[in-house]
């Protein structure tokens, strides 16, 4: 009968920080790269573009608004 012998398991030190570091770097470059077309932005600029229009939107919003007096303030202690 042949004995065998049990080798000690070896540690496997990094490996998920390499396939973290991919994943990661595949993300970000798909993230950051254009689509193919002359004026196609990234999927981050079209973020950035749709919060610069709402932005542009609320504070026009907040321009037109009518600041209340402090008179006029009414805070239900009159009947």
């Amino acid at each position: 009968m042949v004995r065998r012998r049990h080798r000690r398991a070896v540690p496997r030190r990094g490996q998920a920080y390499i396939e973290y570091l991919i994943v990661t770097s595949v993300v970000v470059a798909a993230l950051t790269v254009g689509i193919p077309g002359p004026k196609d932005p990234s999927a981050v600029g079209h973020l950035l573009n749709a919060i610069k229009r709402v932005y542009s939107g609320y504070s026009y919003g907040i321009s037109l608004a009518e600041l209340p007096d402090s008179n006029e303030i009414d805070d239900g202690s009159n009947p």
